[in-house]
């Protein structure tokens, strides 16, 4: 195995802000994993500051050769992404069959109609006051009245009354 020597050091690479923790699934298997392998592949992970979320073992079934003293190990983890193949080759040092893939972090999508009060700060709103050639821009009048119904608008969330807008009888004419 590797000795923690030869490995970068993640602190210093998170002291200076140019790396990030990358989501890895890591499968392995281990020869007399019951005995010492475990502990030595479990210690490759601590060497790169791996933060394990889920850990699974079995008795290995990958090949003829395994035993019963045999394992294989599923994990699913975090480490920073300069370690990625410092995990990887110290663990092929110490396991057979590793194999890894990165995980992708999905955009959040909003999923039911109260998760919108979440995002509706992101909408793309035509302001009048930034475009000189909108007719309502000399308007100080329109331009507050605008302002009042985007208001009522943008601070509406589910679940609340929905506000009511008495509009005048000079606004119902120009609609």
């Amino acid at each position: 195995m590797e000795s923690s020597k030869k490995l970068r050091d993640p602190s210093a690479e998170r002291e200076r802000g140019d790396d990030e923790r990358v989501a890895l699934t890591v499968t392995f298997a281990l020869r007399g994993g019951r005995k010492s392998g475990t502990s030595r592949a479990a210690k490759v992970f601590e060497i790169v500051e791996a933060k394990i979320h889920h850990l699974e073992s079995r008795v290995a079934k990958t090949s003829e050769n395994m035993t019963d003293d045999d394992l294989e190990f599923f994990v699913k983890c975090e480490v920073l992404s300069s370690e990625v193949s410092s995990l990887v080759n110290s663990l092929k040092r110490v396991a057979e069959n590793v194999k890894y893939n990165r995980e992708e972090k999905a955009l959040w999508f909003p999923r039911r109609i109260r998760d919108l009060d979440n995002c509706h700060h992101l909408i793309t709103r035509y302001e009048p006051d930034l475009d000189h050639e909108h007719p309502g821009f000399a308007d100080p009048v329109y331009r507050k009245r605008r302002a009042f119904i985007a208001d009522l608008a943008f601070n509406f969330r589910q679940g609340d009354p929905l506000p009511r807008v008495e509009y005048t009888a000079q606004e119902i004419a120009t609609w």
